[in-house]
């Protein structure tokens, strides 16, 4: 599949390094870039103050100011962050040139710990907008941190969650923050990926050609090591029409069922203490399909799905390194945002269950099946011996036993019924025979 990328022609400038005290905390700037930067970071004594000033000047919805990263850009982003998470001193850091004319690079100091800022801050046309709309990441290299990352994909189409997402970061010690640097909806040329007009081109968390994803996907490769792991936690907002009576609804990235202590569950019991009055959910509790994130292609490669097959391969299992959080206003006000830090503090990341082990392969979504036909229903298993039980749905509602046992080979051929009506709305479950909880819906046939 062919990705849009736009080069990088702008020439470049001279960097300029230096220091600055600021302000009653002694904020600390290395700051380092453009000779011009339109957004002045000595001008802030806070992260939430920075984020809330980068988030005002993104590129807003049908702005069409949106610029595709080349890959050269995200290659130089990669080698950016990688440097600052192995630490590497900033002030030794020379920003690449597809960067330079565009970021600035600075150790700020935020109530006594210290912290890299790494955000793109110019205006080179006056105009209010950052040129680009890339992404803002945040790093904190100091001690006792949390291998966790609070991602905000959406800053300005999920109100609040730039503010949310900074106050999360300081308040759990996370060691990285990652914030998309445009409306989702700014340009109305599709993403690649999906060719769906719900997903566009600046949308970082379905568009795999951008700064956020580069970040995100960077991180991981830090982190790809057997002797330590990391979460991302990628925050989101959803209205009251899509939420199906829900306040808070969380997911690995999939639609599978979560065991017991998984991440999403202790969030769940934390969040149900807290905060009583919350109708939070998981897969299982009220499926809320639509918001799963299982288009999410953060969630797809962080649930170990390869690099180049994200665009068109769904996570069917999933890893505990990616939690999907669905939530509507309420839960990221800021009286909320002490509930969030205590939940994700009392984490216990040393569980990690395993998933539930099904996923069907086939059909997939899309498919046609004419009556009387002979087709193939395909699956996966994982720690799964027993037969199972393959049934048929209309419209989310069960309308027909297909098999009550088969071997759990991976394959059963099924004639299409001829007293099925017509229909777009037809899936197909897959479970353990034994265990209700075993199992995986096929997408739309």
């Amino acid at each position: 599949m062919t990705h849009a990328t736009q080069q990088d022609t702008e020439t470049n400038i001279v960097r300029r390094s230096g220091r600055f005290i600021f302000g009653l905390l002694l904020a600390l700037i290395l700051a380092q870039g453009t000779q011009a930067a339109s957004l002045d970071l000595n001008n802030y004594t806070t992260l939430n103050e920075i984020v809330v000033a980068i988030k005002n000047n993104m590129p807003d919805e049908d702005s069409e100011q949106y610029t595709v990263p080349s890959q050269q850009v995200q290659n130089d982003l990669n080698q950016v962050v990688t440097d600052i998470l192995n630490g590497q001193d900033p002030q030794t850091i020379n920003l690449p040139a597809s960067l330079q004319n565009h970021y600035t690079l600075a150790e700020f100091v935020d109530n006594g710990k210290t912290y890299v800022v790494l955000a793109e801050t110019v205006d080179g046309d006056n105009n209010g907008v950052a040129d680009k709309g890339w992404a803002t990441v945040i790093i904190n290299n100091g001690i006792n941190t949390q291998n966790i990352s609070i991602d905000i994909p959406h800053p300005l189409n999920d109100s609040g969650t730039p503010e949310q997402g900074i106050a999360i970061f300081k308040g759990t010690n996370a060691r990285t923050f990652v914030m998309s640097g445009a409306h989702r909806d700014a340009n109305d040329v599709l993403a690649p990926c999906f060719n769906d007009p719900k997903y566009k081109i600046a949308d970082a968390a379905h568009n795999k050609a951008h700064t956020f994803h580069a970040v995100v996907e960077t991180i991981d490769q830090y982190y790809d090591n057997p002797l330590q792991t990391h979460t991302a936690f990628q925050f989101h907002g959803m209205g009251e029409e899509s939420s199906n009576g829900l306040d808070v609804y969380m997911t690995h990235g999939t639609k599978r069922l979560p065991l017991a202590n998984s991440v999403v569950d202790q969030i769940k019991s934390d969040l149900t203490f807290s905060q009583p009055t919350w109708d939070v959910a998981v897969p299982g509790d009220l499926v809320v399909s639509e918001l799963n994130g299982i288009g999410n292609l953060q969630g797809r490669l962080l649930n170990d799905v390869h690099p180049d097959a994200i665009c068109d391969v769904r996570a069917y299992s999933y890893t505990g390194q990616f939690v999907h959080v669905e939530q509507i206003d309420i839960a990221r006000e800021t009286n909320a945002y002490d509930e969030w830090v205590q939940a994700l503090n009392n984490i216990n990341f040393n569980i990690v269950p395993a998933p539930p082990g099904y996923w069907i392969t086939s059909p997939n979504g899309g498919e046609t099946w004419e009556i009387g036909t002979q087709v193939s229903i395909a699956w996966n298993t994982q720690n799964s011996p027993e037969d199972v039980n393959i049934a048929l749905y209309k419209d989310g509602s069960h309308e027909k036993t297909i098999t009550h046992a088969t071997a759990n080979d991976g394959d059963y051929t099924w004639v299409v019924d001829g007293n099925l009506t017509e229909g777009a709305d037809y899936t197909v479950r897959i479970k353990n025979t034994t265990d209700t909880d075993d199992r995986d819906y096929s997408d739309f046939t």
